[in-house]
């Protein structure tokens, strides 16, 4: 069985025929104190994760790519994810032209969410579109784990 950190990243992260988790979960109201979601390049954002500790949340992407553009027009957007985003550096990559990046991290499909420490050690990833709230969900349940000293959980296996 299951701990119940990995149980819940598991149906967020896992296919299904219906949505992980409820799809009609009223979206907080606008914060004026939090910062929405900005995306800035690798070196910027490990350079700022040097600095604040904060971690670093890769978005990789291809322009051809359908699940990515629902990803970029909904979930991304979304007041869920945005009232997160002061949270991680986040980054946007295009894997056709940023190729070498995208081996490096062993990116076989998009969309692809990589979450790395300060320190760019991996602390999970996700394949496939994810709803606003299954990206909260993942990026919550890989901060407790960190801050309550548990392994990462493991990667979904490649389908």
């Amino acid at each position: 069985m299951l701990p119940p950190l990995l149980t819940l990243l598991a149906l967020a992260v896992a296919p299904s025929h219906g949505p992980a988790v409820p799809q009609d979960l009223p979206e907080p109201a606008a914060t004026q104190d939090r910062p929405e979601l900005r995306f800035v390049d690798l070196d910027e954002a490990r350079a700022r994760a040097a600095v604040d500790g904060r971690p670093i949340a890769l978005v990789f992407r291809a322009i051809w790519c359908g699940a990515c553009a629902e990803l970029e027009q909904d979930t991304l957007p979304s007041r869920l994810v945005q009232d997160r985003g002061d949270d991680a550096h986040w980054v946007l990559v295009d894997v056709d032209r940023q190729q070498a990046l995208s081996h490096d991290y062993g990116v076989d499909s998009t969309p692809h969410l990589v979450i790395e420490a300060a320190d760019g050690a991996l602390l999970g990833r996700a394949r496939g579109y994810l709803t606003p709230q299954e990206l909260v969900l993942l990026y919550i349940i890989l901060e407790i784990g960190v801050c309550h000293g548990e392994p990462p959980p493991p990667p979904p296996p490649v389908e």
